[in-house]
């Protein structure tokens, strides 16, 4: 009896105990939990003979767009992700939060579209929180936004009626200044570390003896004088603001405004437009040239001069804006002249990485005419700005057999913009060849299979050009209809849809080309600067329509014409 009523008493003090430390442990894991609440140990009783829930896990936040790294400034990006948990399943909208390294917090949402992230090398992540606020935060996809290369419309524009039209892209319609010196209109572009800006501005005429005068905002909030234009007629003139950092704000923009002096109000000042002039500028390490601007100022009658065969005291250096992840190749002309055999132009290109110069080529100096020159993979000479640094030195293997006073002169160098093929283009083989429609080779030939909507194939060949924010764009397309069975006497219907992209993936016609024997089919885009993204490049793709199954179409050349 004795034994019995001491084991009663023994198992009650054990199961009491155990209760206790049931409790203790409970409370323990609630208390190391990181803020998701009591969790209780599944499996051990109370003492009521009741399972405590098991303990909640984390949910898991994945990422799966944007795939592509590249973007430009004010383009819509679509980010895309998922957040799941083991309780709650599939979590919704509001449970998903996604945070840029810049601008922190940019949305929620299993899907967010966005064109206002900041330029810049973003880190992007996704977190993801459940139910009881545990949260998971995904690896940070990397993202470069670059800035936009349009000149546009500052904020501190004053009193100036129809100040826009002088952005707009159209050259018939005209923001006017009308008040002495205290109107104005506010210019600003993106210029990174580029210590030269250059712009265009057409003008119409004013009163005798007034001009429009161009100044510059420094880091003290005071307008320097960086050009004065006469307004004595209607003319268009490129502006260089040589030492463009001067005016350069925390964002990396230069800060310009253009306002009327000397004129008698009421004067008016029209302007018709401004824009960009990306061409090729004399750079900062130009040594031992006279005139060196002269070999950029598109006259083609007047050189700069290399007075001696040196590369390290007579150098002509110079520099061009590509864009980052944009063409791969940069193209020029040079005008030169004829000092005879033996000697020769050397043209390098600066390796930024290594800090070194590599052989570009050599250009014999027995003949005078116009040289291109072309760099192939140019985007790994880039800066970090997106420019490309050149030079130019006399090379000889004769020294001293020219006569006294013999320089290299060079009358002008002027950068061409070559086509090349857009990463949009169609894969699978459907466009077959793409990169021989932009080679220079006449007897070669890209080939698009499939016409628009054939088999439910939509194929087209993507082509991108640099224009900067130029308002016309002038092209020719080389093209021709192949037709693979001849299926009646008449010719079959064919035409050549030439689309320009006005936002991402959004295309209006341009053109139309009827196809048949090989013929050549000049196009003047007056509204380019509506098919250019914002880092400065036009975007045509090339498609084509038919009413016959047997034939394909063939483009030999896509090529840029003087503007």
């Amino acid at each position: 009896m004795m034994r019995q009523h001491y084991s009663a008493v023994l198992r009650k003090s054990v199961m009491f105990r155990l209760g206790i430390l049931a409790g203790i442990i409970g409370i323990l894991i609630g208390c190391g939990s990181g803020g998701d609440g009591v969790i209780p140990v599944s499996g051990v009783s109370d003492g009521s003979g009741n399972t405590p829930p098991t303990v909640n896990q984390s949910p898991t936040a994945t990422i799966s767009s944007p795939t592509g790294t590249f973007f430009n400034e004010g383009e819509n990006i679509i980010f895309s992700g998922t957040g799941t948990d083991s309780e709650d399943g599939q979590l919704n909208d509001g449970a998903l939060a996604w945070t840029s390294s810049i601008d922190g917090p940019i949305g929620t949402g299993s899907t967010l579209i966005t064109s206002g992230l900041t330029p810049g090398d973003h880190d992007i992540t996704l977190s993801a929180t459940d139910s009881n606020s545990a949260t998971d935060t995904t690896d940070p996809v990397f993202v470069h936004v670059e800035p936009t290369r349009f000149l546009k419309m500052g904020h501190q524009t004053t009193g100036v009626i129809d100040a826009s039209y002088a952005f707009d892209g159209f050259h018939d319609t005209a923001a006017n200044i009308s008040t002495v010196e205290t109107e104005f209109i506010h210019l600003k572009a993106y210029i990174g570390g580029a210590n030269t800006f250059l712009f265009r501005i057409k003008l119409g005429a004013s009163a005798l003896g007034s001009r429009l005068t161009i100044e510059g905002l420094t880091a003290d909030d005071t307008w320097q004088p960086v050009n004065a234009i006469d307004l004595d007629a209607d003319k268009i003139v490129t502006v260089k603001v040589a030492d463009a950092q001067v005016y350069k704000d925390a964002d990396g923009y230069i800060n310009l405004r253009a306002l009327l002096v000397n004129g008698q109000s009421p004067d008016t000042v029209p302007i018709y437009e401004v824009w960009r002039d990306d061409s090729i500028y004399a750079g900062s390490q130009t040594i031992g040239v006279d005139n060196p601007e002269l070999a950029f100022d598109s006259d083609r009658s007047t050189p700069a001069t290399i007075t001696a065969p040196s590369s390290s005291t007579n150098m002509l250096h110079f520099k061009a804006y590509l864009g980052v992840g944009q063409s791969n190749t940069f193209a020029f002309n040079i005008l030169l002249n004829d000092i005879g055999p033996g000697h020769y132009l050397v043209i390098e290109v600066e390796d930024i990485i290594s800090e070194s110069w590599e052989p570009v080529e050599d250009l014999s100096l027995d003949m005078s005419e116009t040289r291109t020159v072309s760099i192939p993979d140019a985007q790994r000479y880039l800066d970090s700005d997106g420019y490309i640094s050149v030079r130019a030195y006399w090379g000889t293997f004769r020294p001293g057999k020219y006569p006294i006073g013999t320089n290299v002169k060079v009358f002008e160098i002027w950068r061409i913009d070559p086509f090349f093929v857009g990463a949009k283009t169609t894969s699978l083989d459907l466009v077959l060849s793409p990169e021989n429609s932009v080679d220079g080779d006449l007897d070669t030939f890209a080939t698009i299979y499939y016409f628009w909507g054939e088999l439910g194939h939509y194929d087209f060949l993507h082509m991108q050009t640099y224009v900067g924010d130029a308002p016309v764009v002038t092209f020719s397309i080389i093209a021709a209809l192949f037709a693979s069975i001849v299926t009646s006497p008449s010719s079959p219907i064919a035409e050549l849809v030439i689309d320009g992209e006005y936002e991402p993936e959004s295309w209006s016609v341009i053109e139309r080309i009827s196809l048949d024997d090989l013929a050549t089919t000049t196009i003047e885009l007056s509204n380019a600067r509506e098919f250019v993204n914002a880092n400065g490049y036009l975007s045509l793709r090339a498609r084509w329509e038919s009413d016959s199954l047997n034939h394909d179409a063939l483009i030999y050349e896509i090529r840029r014409e003087e503007d």
